[in-house]
């Protein structure tokens, strides 16, 4: 997990294991306002396959 949005995006083939944690960030880029907007959540990456940090809602689904 990085400070900014474009923390080292040529990273290439990543291998995620046990113990990190990732941020899916689903931009909003059209706000009215001239900027975007950033919805993030932070999951862990278990050895099972990964948890939400956070609470999730019902319509989450699972790629």
């Amino acid at each position: 997990m990085g400070l900014q949005h474009t923390d080292a995006p040529g990273l290439g083939d990543v291998v995620l294991e046990p113990g990190m944690v990732i941020s899916v960030d689903c931009p909003v880029m059209q706000t009215g306002i001239g900027g975007s907007t950033h919805l993030e959540d932070l999951t862990l990456i278990t050895a099972n396959g990964s948890e939400p940090i956070h609470r999730v809602s019902a319509p989450t689904i699972q790629v």
